[in-house]
């Protein structure tokens, strides 16, 4: 398995919760070094009782194209297969009304959630297709369905939920069996 932004937050999660589950190789995607993630993972998969996971970090700029293809050619090196996806990295702009927000800090709300959830399903997407049952997870947020939220995050993840879609009928039935799973998973943080 395979999550953007691992370095932190739901990712840092995502990672120890796959490990404690008893995920075979779990793999951080991370812009910089994640050994304190590693450490965390096989800290939690050993508490939980579960074989040593084989936790690697891939070094990935959701933003940037060259980053994403050598990624993923790195997994497919590295593992030789990818079995879930999960599309984790995000950018939230600071807080301001959709046009006081400066251009540049709206794009690259748009360019991390939504063009690098794309880039990255696309460059993976040919190793999941090679069979066996498959899933993506986006993750979004509850402000995908809020105008409450900020509005370029808000516009970003709203636009990841109707890319999931569209994926999931679109692909559903491109690996044999028919078993690729696409989601878009709505995250809600409360302190």
């Amino acid at each position: 398995m395979f999550i953007t932004g691992a370095a932190k937050g739901l990712g840092r999660a995502f990672s120890i919760a796959y490990a404690q589950a008893g995920a075979s190789y779990i793999i951080l995607g991370t812009r910089t070094d994640a050994s304190d993630v590693k450490a965390a993972v096989l800290k939690a998969a050993a508490a939980a009782g579960r074989a040593t996971p084989t936790v690697i970090n891939v070094i990935i700029d959701v933003t940037n194209q060259a980053s994403v293809d050598a990624a993923a050619a790195e997994i497919r090196a590295q593992v030789g297969r990818l079995d879930i996806l999960v599309n984790n990295a995000g950018y939230m702009a600071p807080e301001g009304n959709l046009f006081d927000l400066n251009s540049e800090e709206y794009l690259r709300t748009l360019d991390v959630n939504l063009t690098g959830t794309y880039r990255v399903t696309k460059a993976l997407l040919p190793l999941m297709l090679e069979g066996g049952d498959k899933t993506v997870v986006s993750v979004t947020s509850v402000g995908a369905h809020s105008v409450e939220c900020q509005a370029s995050y808000s516009i970003s993840k709203f636009a990841v939920c109707r890319f999931a879609q569209f994926m999931a009928e679109e692909y559903a039935d491109s690996v044999s069996p028919p078993s690729l799973h696409v989601h878009a998973c709505v995250v809600e943080l409360i302190d």
